[in-house]
């Protein structure tokens, strides 16, 4: 279990599911914790962080193949779903 700090002082758990690479990203929330699947390790996924928090890249360059919906995420803690019942769909 890692535990990471992004841009916006949302606090994020990566698990691993412990034979693959896919890792369950956790927003720690100040009532529930909410996540998504990324199929990467967690090492790649601490490698972007760092070059998108400390190395000052554009998040849609340091997690430029992950979906703009997964990069939302990043940013404000909403999932997908919670997304759309927000701001309607696509």
């Amino acid at each position: 279990m890692i535990t990471i700090e992004g841009r916006t002082g949302l606090k994020f758990v990566l698990y691993s599911s412990g034979y693959n690479t896919n890792i369950y990203l956790v927003v720690k929330g100040q009532i529930t914790d909410k996540g998504i699947t990324v199929p990467e390790s967690a090492e790649k996924i601490q490698d972007r962080f760092y070059r998108w928090i400390h190395g000052g890249e554009y998040i849609q360059d340091a997690f430029r193949d992950w979906t703009p919906y997964q990069r939302e995420f990043l940013q404000t803690g909403y999932t997908e779903q919670e997304w759309n019942q927000l701001f309607g769909g696509d």
